[in-house]
């Protein structure tokens, strides 16, 4: 157990959490001795799961997060897209994308 940084009371470590180290200024999924980078739309993705999980984030979430400030944004399909490159450059991590259907997605520890 680690010790909260506020009030020192020991707190739970989430053990997904250990697996992996996200490095902003390259933008680099860190998994093992593993390192991943993504193209600047990719990383928000990442982050975004890595915060989530274990828990599911759902497309219109994502598409929040890529295109709100886009006048015309691209169709939700892009999404889809998006996660299937990141799967891409998970491969050889102990690190994947689970999905369940109707466009949610999580980051979590191969089995």
């Amino acid at each position: 157990m680690d010790q909260c940084p506020y009030c020192g009371q020991s707190e739970p470590v989430d053990p997904v959490e250990d697996l992996y180290t996200l490095d902003e200024n390259s933008r680099t999924l860190r998994v093992g001795g593993q390192k991943r980078r993504f193209s600047p739309k990719r990383w928000k993705i990442v982050k975004k799961l890595a915060a989530a999980s274990p828990d599911f984030v759902n497309k219109d979430a994502l598409m929040t997060l890529l295109y709100s400030d886009c006048a015309d944004p691209p169709f939700d399909t892009i999404i889809a897209n998006h996660i299937c490159h990141i799967r891409n450059r998970l491969e050889g991590t102990d690190m994947k994308i689970e999905n369940h259907w109707g466009g949610d997605w999580r980051l979590i520890k191969k089995d």
